[in-house]
């Protein structure tokens, strides 16, 4: 797969089916789109491409109020290249590209700098300034352009569930990670570095990593602990994670992620780690004393063995 950074140095040798959007979570619904620009490249003889930012679209369209989101974009890219795109173009949503219209921007970037011969709408995208546009619009465009603009199917509901990234954050905000799980086709991950904490999990005999997330605008699933798989340091290890202010140590209000690793004796400080989210373990909790939190320790570390396997 190639990553086109830099358009205006862009060196596409051959025609293109395109799609554009944030793609954020890649989930199933993303993946059924990517599957038939995959096969009406194959049909046409030309190559794969998705479009996609640097950033969310939101962080310049509402700055004080930016999506939370649910990958990296060097977690969007890996997960592109497994599914066998040709080219990713990522690009700088600025706020001139956001004031351009639709047949502007097919034009001179989709047609002119990537070589557009196909582009393949998602069922409810819309793209240009205000978005106003039909989908018999983009039909238009391209038949003035000579970019053949297809409608994409939408995804079959799996049990009747609407996949969508929203329809993810919420339910990660309800902390069903079954769900999000579900809706992703894959473990919801959060990557980060391992920091230094106050070492509470190591007079309890629960030494924690605590995480620093690599991206700040990433979603965390509401305050409680989860049964997570961790790698780090070359190794994979059951863990139970806790998202939370730790209200039983009142002088410690901040909001923390720690990690326990289950049969793991080492040095992760500084270390990148990435956490997969397997399951909903139990709500944060206020303990009357630092003895009854170990007796609850005691009884998770049970309760996540079963995951070992």
């Amino acid at each position: 797969m190639e990553v086109i950074h830099d358009i205006d140095k862009a060196r596409i040798a051959h025609p293109c089916v395109q799609t554009i959007g944030g793609f954020d979570g890649l989930h199933l619904g993303h993946q059924y789109l990517l599957s038939q620009v995959k096969d009406a490249a194959a049909e046409r003889q030309a190559k794969s491409m998705v479009i996609t930012f640097r950033r969310h679209p939101s962080a310049t369209l509402r700055p004080q109020q930016p999506v939370r989101l649910l990958t990296t974009l060097d977690d969007k890219l890996a997960l592109l290249q497994s599914l066998g795109i040709d080219y990713v173009t990522v690009l700088d949503f600025t706020p001139q590209m956001a004031a351009m219209p639709a047949r502007q921007f097919m034009a001179h970037i989709l047609r002119d700098k990537l070589h557009a011969t196909a582009l393949l709408m998602g069922y409810d995208h819309r793209f240009g300034h205000q978005s106003r546009e039909t989908f018999a619009d983009y039909q238009h465009y391209g038949t003035l352009l000579g970019i053949e603009v297809i409608q994409a199917l939408e995804l079959p509901a799996p049990q009747g569930l609407h996949v969508s990234s929203s329809a993810i954050r919420q339910a990660l905000t309800d902390g069903n990670i079954t769900l999000a799980n579900q809706l992703l086709g894959r473990p919801y991950s959060l990557t980060g570095t391992v920091a230094h904490g106050q070492r509470i999990g190591h007079t309890l005999g629960f030494p924690t990593a605590n995480i620093t997330p690599c991206e700040p605008l990433q979603l965390l699933p509401r305050h409680a602990a989860y049964v997570v798989r961790a790698t780090a340091a070359g190794t994979t290890h059951i863990g139970m994670l806790y998202i939370g202010s730790r209200p039983t140590f009142r002088s410690l209000t901040e909001q923390r992620i720690e990690v326990h690793l289950l049969d793991f004796h080492g040095d992760l400080y500084g270390q990148p780690i990435r956490i997969e989210f397997l399951s909903f373990l139990r709500d944060e909790q206020h303990f009357q004393t630092p003895a009854d939190l170990q007796r609850q320790l005691q009884a998770d570390l049970q309760a996540i063995r079963k995951f070992e396997n």
